[in-house]
């Protein structure tokens, strides 16, 4: 059985952290001017 209390945290973690690098990716796309 899985501890739910740490597959959240993980899971919570990993959200953050791809959030995080779409932010940026997006962020490095507007400065080249692909999105207005």
């Amino acid at each position: 059985m899985l501890d739910f209390s740490i597959f959240h945290e993980y899971f919570s973690y990993s959200i953050t952290f791809f959030g995080k690098i779409k932010a940026e990716e997006i962020n490095y796309q507007r400065k080249k001017g692909k999105y207005s």
